[in-house]
Order: C-alpha cells, then sequence, then structure tokens
C-alpha cells in the first residue's frame, strides 16, 4: 500500500513539472530597470501580459506557463517576441524566438521500485 501510495506522488509531482515555460534570462531586482512585467505575443492572436515572476532571491524574470495549467498551447510552431516593461514603464523587446511543440519526449520514469539482495 505505501508503495502505492510513494508511486502516485512521483507521478503527482511529474506532472506538476512536466509542462514547458516559456522563460528568459534572470534579471537583477531593485534597479530602476527592472522588468515587472513582460508581454508575449505569438502565442495565438491575442497578447499575453505576465508578471515578472521572483525566480531567486534578488532576480526576476518571465515565466510562462505554456502547458495545460497555463496557456494550454496545440502543437506546432510557433514564433514568440516578449517585451519587457519597468515600473516607468520603459520597455524593450526581445529577438523572436521559434520552437515547436510537442517538446521532445522523455524517457518513462522508473517504476516499480523495491530492494533487490543482488
Amino acid at each position: 500500500m505505501n508503495k502505492a501510495f510513494f508511486i502516485c506522488g512521483l507521478l503527482l509531482c511529474i506532472k506538476a513539472w512536466a509542462a514547458p515555460f516559456l522563460v528568459c534570462a534572470p534579471v537583477a531586482s531593485g534597479a530602476s530597470g527592472t522588468p515587472v512585467s513582460y508581454t508575449v505575443t505569438g502565442l495565438g492572436s491575442a497578447v499575453i501580459n505576465s508578471p515578472a515572476v521572483t525566480i531567486t532571491a534578488g532576480t526576476v524574470q518571465l515565466h510562462l506557463d505554456l502547458g495545460t495549467a497555463g496557456q494550454n498551447l496545440a502543437n506546432g510552431t510557433y514564433t514568440v517576441s516578449a517585451t519587457a516593461t519597468n515600473s516607468a514603464g520603459t520597455s524593450a523587446a526581445s529577438s523572436p524566438f521559434t520552437f515547436s511543440l510537442p517538446l521532445p519526449s522523455v524517457p518513462a520514469a522508473p517504476a516499480s521500485l523495491s530492494l533487490s539482495p543482488n
């Protein structure tokens, strides 16, 4: 019974981190040029606004969920751009970035873990 709970727990953790995320390089927070939000284009007809996310102490970045918990994108090829905007309203745009979904598959997670005498 404990083994079943352990395996279910592993599967839930894997699912929670399985979504692809659109990210940018971390930017130091606290400076006047630190982004407070990002605008993403190229993921459909609508412009997507996303707040800057604190990833580690002292840095922020774009961290947009493209999987089922977020944008739920269909398989295909996308060319996106992001614009960072600071608290003063000044902005700067990225170069276009092209990617395809689905992402390359990952190997199956180990199952039925146990101890063996040899």
